[in-house]
């Protein structure tokens, strides 16, 4: 269950960087900040180690219920301004 939960928060949180108002380069390294931050929050929640690589691939087979939610809730809260924004400090984005 709480894998459900690291797939839905990093499938929202990107799909909020997708289709907000930010340039692509923006939302390529709010994506890599993201991946590294549920690959992370995954590794040590099953103790596993897999790669950043490895951990897309587990995104993408993972249940297509749970992508298609999170897609849904962020562009519901995106119309209602409830989604998170992203900003950045120095050189890092507030994932």
């Amino acid at each position: 269950m709480f894998n459900d939960k690291i797939v839905f928060n990093y499938m929202y949180n990107l799909w909020v960087a997708v289709i907000s108002d930010l340039k692509d380069a923006e939302v390529e390294e709010i994506g890599q900040a993201l991946q590294a931050k549920y690959a992370k929050e995954y590794n040590d929640q099953n103790d596993t180690n897999l790669s950043d690589d490895d951990f897309i691939e587990l995104v993408s087979n993972y249940t297509e219920s749970i992508r298609e939610q999170a897609v849904s809730d962020a562009e519901e809260d995106i119309k209602k301004h409830k989604a998170p924004k992203f900003v950045k400090n120095g050189s890092t984005w507030n994932v």
